[in-house]
């Protein structure tokens, strides 16, 4: 007798799992070339960051290169090894599975980095232990799917019984992405309603609607995962955005890095950090400021109608010393 042929599934049904998993590995091979990029605009315009921020960079890039390698391979043995075969939808390949453990790794160290940055800008260890903690959570949350869906033996049971942690992966990120997002905020704003400076309250709106803009765009693909996975928890579309979220962290980050030349360009101010122990941040810090004829003047300070010498003691330049002391800040946290 001659085996029973296996039946494709309905368009439909190809739709909400191959359709979603391909459309999504689409976007996250674009944002793979954008990580690219951007880590080579960094590389070639900040040769002198310290060594651990390189590494950073490297580390990061080589997380999404894996996770893209994973999502892809996953994508080619459903849709060309086994496109014959519906059971390869209740079975996923591995490589699934296994993209969970490098997007865990990049999220966290682009969390914790950016968690810095609340400290950076003036903020208190507090928000930034928190989010360190929350962060790590995340991260063994993850983890732990990672290693259950290498082992699952059907995408359903995996799901049924593995869901708590999923959930718990994704409600933890969002609640982090949106603590360092709103503590940056807030202590942007103090900073903000302290100063007289046009100029300062030009480079910290500047800083608060990137922000806003990276903050929310991680918040929001979470949470809109969050809710395609429990209104559709047996189809591929949360998928669809998993496939991409941990590349919107990694060019948040990348952006973030890279947009120290226009926050110079804005304020005239060129700041030289010369790190010596501890986290990226951790530095002593070296203030220079480039002077008209394009020559380093130690702690020369420049701001509207004037240009002097600034000093702890000096009152006549304190709103050079703002513009300064913001740049400074923010340099701080991505140095």
């Amino acid at each position: 007798m001659s085996a029973i042929p296996l039946q494709i599934p309905p368009l439909e049904v190809l739709n909400n799992t191959i359709g979603a998993l391909e459309a999504g590995g689409m976007v996250a091979c674009l944002l793979m070339g954008v990580v690219t990029t951007q880590a080579y605009y960094y590389y070639s315009k900040f040769p002198n960051d310290h060594i651990r921020l390189k590494l950073m960079v490297a580390f990061i890039w080589f997380c999404e290169l894996g996770h893209s390698i994973c999502i892809s391979h996953a994508i080619y043995i459903i849709t060309v090894i086994s496109w014959s075969d519906p059971r390869i939808l209740l079975l996923p390949p591995k490589t699934l599975p296994t993209a969970i453990f490098f997007s865990a790794l990049s999220t966290q160290l682009v969390q914790n980095f950016l968690a810095y940055r609340i400290k950076g800008v003036g903020g208190s260890w507090t928000l930034t232990t928190i989010s360190w903690l929350l962060s790590l959570v995340r991260s063994v949350m993850a983890i732990i799917s990672f290693a259950a869906g290498v082992n699952m033996v059907s995408l359903d049971d995996y799901l049924k019984q593995w869901k708590w942690s999923i959930m718990a992966t994704i409600i933890i990120g969002v609640m982090n992405d949106l603590l360092i997002a709103l503590s940056l905020i807030w202590v942007l704003l103090q900073q903000r309603n302290t100063t007289v400076s046009k100029s300062t309250t030009a480079i910290i709106d500047t800083l608060i609607r990137w922000t806003l803009q990276t903050g929310l765009l991680t918040s929001l693909g979470g949470i809109l995962m969050m809710i395609l996975f429990l209104a559709m928890p047996h189809n591929f579309i949360w998928l669809c955005v998993f496939t991409f979220l941990a590349k919107l962290y990694s060019n948040s980050l990348m952006a973030a890095l890279n947009g120290r030349d226009s926050l110079r360009e804005r304020s005239g101010i060129v700041v030289e950090l010369y790190p010596t122990t501890g986290y990226p941040g951790n530095s002593t810090l070296s203030e220079r400021t480039r002077s008209s004829n394009r020559q380093y003047v130690e702690s020369e300070t420049r701001h509207t109608g004037m240009e002097g010498k600034a000093s702890a003691s000096d009152s006549q330049g304190d709103v050079g010393r703002t513009t300064a002391n913001i740049v400074i800040s923010q340099e701080v946290n991505i140095s």
